[in-house]
């Protein structure tokens, strides 16, 4: 058959040639191989022959030695990144965005028209183009926008937010995802001093402070037998009838004379006052 004349092209050395439909096929295997099926001779083509190749169909691989037997066809999944379309003794691959070849198995680098979307940046690396994203986008173009169903904060509570979320960091962890650990060099013990470990520090609270940065007086209820109340100085505890000290830790003995009007025993559980007739309570101080 004859080819059909589609145009002319000049190349940049000035040169003027006619374009002519051809059919290509590229064999599995033979990187250099390009086969120009017609009936006329090359030699027609005068001095030379340029070949523009607009679409470049992937041969089937055959263990007969025939390219027209056991064709690769959609069914056999050859598209890696795309999606595939049969054509009649081939088939060609529509690439998924950031992917190219016959094959769609090759990650497009950043010069080839990648662009990292809300603010990422692109790097090329060994297998191609990388968006690194800032922090409230993800994807292979940073086009996501992250939630907190997406579990971004590594040690702290989320919520999520019209433009994304916001992380809530537990007391030993810092940064926008909570995942760097606060360490002494910040200062975090407010009334005690610190000591760095591998999941971040520790504070050895003064007597009357406590919590996880001795910021919290009656956290950890220092009253043992008594009720606890917040100072400025740290806490103040009202103890029970028959305790004493900062703590309300210590047993109230009979030499501290606890017993107004009456006499005094001390016992297992602390003294035990004998009223005098007209008197009464724990310590003999109210009149009947």
């Amino acid at each position: 058959m004859d080819l059909a004349l589609l145009g002319t092209v000049r190349s940049s050395h000035g040169d003027h040639g006619v374009v002519v439909p051809v059919c290509v096929g590229i064999k599995n295997g033979a990187e250099n191989a390009v086969y120009v099926r017609s009936h006329r001779s090359a030699t027609h083509f005068h001095s030379y022959v340029t070949i523009y190749v607009v679409q470049a169909n992937h041969k089937p691989r055959t263990n007969t030695g025939s390219p027209e037997r056991d064709e690769v066809k959609c069914s056999d999944n050859p598209c890696k990144h795309g999606t595939c379309s049969d054509h009649s003794s081939s088939f060609i691959c529509s690439c998924d965005p950031g992917y190219k070849g016959i094959d769609c198995d090759t990650r497009k680098t950043c010069s080839e028209g990648i662009t990292c979307q809300n603010g990422g940046t692109c790097q090329d690396g060994p297998n191609g183009f990388q968006c690194h994203c800032s922090n409230k986008f993800s994807g292979e173009f940073c086009e996501k926008v992250i939630k907190c169903v997406d579990t971004p904060c590594v040690h702290g509570t989320c919520q999520d937010t019209s433009t994304g979320f916001n992380c809530n960091c537990d007391p030993k962890f810092s940064g926008f995802t909570c995942d760097t650990p606060i360490k002494c060099t910040s200062n975090p013990c407010i009334h005690g001093t610190c000591s760095d470990t591998p999941l971040g520090y520790n504070c050895h609270c003064e007597e009357k402070y406590t919590g996880t940065k001795c910021d919290s007086p009656c956290s950890s209820q220092p009253c043992l037998h008594g009720t606890c109340a917040n100072t400025p100085s740290g806490f103040s505890c009202a103890c029970d009838v028959k305790y004493t000290g900062a703590k309300c830790d210590q047993l109230v003995k009979c030499t501290s004379t606890p017993c107004i009007h009456g006499a005094c025993s001390d016992t297992p559980s602390g003294f035990q006052c004998l009223c005098d007739i007209r008197y009464t309570g724990i310590k003999c101080d109210k009149s009947m």
